[in-house]
């Protein structure tokens, strides 16, 4: 599987201060990776780098392209970004003028708007919203309908940087489990910036840092029965994997699960 991002001996100062330090990580087509980490960190300002944001030293190459000045844009085609401030990221005045805002930047013919439209407003749920005003949607709605828009040019590389905060419970479910079936049948690399553990569940890697270092790059599940690990830097183990490692302990079951329901079947067997 090729990669579509390769970050090299990476760093970021702010002033005097080294917000990521020396970092270093390959990302494969087709992943979804979940960063995580305390507040202050660093994770936000990695997504930042990645997307072109800030400035760095080292070297980053995104689909081929060196990222810098002259390639950012040839970049940015090719990649979708999610920040944790929704109302900055509206475009149109209402639901369907924000869908199809960026793809008429991109010159994109009426013909492919309009199957994308149908296409993303089925998976995401919003035909009812189209012809709505932003102003009139709840900003669970809003967030929905950011990160659906980001998918409306087909983007190989989608950053998210913490932007489920706004979503119902309901609602954020409901997306992961759209982001993690898209990025299956489309063959896109997901980068997910979370706060919660819950949400890293749906991904298929882990890197946790702290004070600006990558400290560990793993599975979900390796990384959660780090208990070490975990505790070191603050994290909270999901539910069901901690329920999961307490009764591998008392030897009622022989591995991790990740879905409660699973789980509790199985016991119930």
């Amino acid at each position: 599987m090729r990669n579509v991002i390769n970050v090299s001996n990476v760093s970021v100062m702010y002033e005097d201060k080294v917000v990521i330090r020396n970092v270093s990580f390959d990302i494969s087509s087709n992943s979804f990776v979940a960063i995580v980490g305390l507040n202050g960190s660093g994770k936000s300002t990695l997504i930042k780098v990645m997307s072109g944001l800030i400035k760095y030293n080292g070297y980053i190459n995104i689909n081929g392209y060196v990222m810098d000045d002259i390639n950012i844009n040839n970049i940015r085609q090719g990649m979708a970004v999610v920040m944790d401030d929704i109302e900055s990221q509206f475009m149109g005045e209402t639901v369907f003028e924000d869908l199809i805002f960026n793809m008429e930047n991109l010159m994109y013919s009426d013909k492919d708007i309009e199957k994308r439209v149908e296409y993303i407003s089925e998976l995401f749920g919003l035909k009812d919203l189209l012809d709505v005003e932003v102003k009139y949607i709840s900003n669970s709605e809003r967030q929905l309908v950011s990160i659906a828009a980001s998918l409306m040019a087909s983007p190989s590389i989608l950053l998210l940087d913490d932007c489920f905060h706004q979503l119902s419970v309901r609602d954020k479910k409901r997306v992961l489990n759209i982001l993690k079936k898209y990025r299956k049948d489309n063959k896109i690399s997901i980068i997910m910036v979370t706060h919660n553990m819950e949400d890293v569940m749906y991904a298929d890697r882990v890197m946790v840092i702290n004070k600006g270092e990558i400290i560990s790059d793993g599975s979900v599940i390796s990384t959660f029965k780090n208990r070490s690990l975990m505790e070191k830097n603050g994290l909270k183990v999901p539910f069901v994997i901690d329920l999961s490692m307490r009764l591998m302990d008392r030897g009622v079951i022989d591995h991790v699960y990740l879905d409660m329901g699973k789980l509790v079947r199985d016991l119930w067997k």
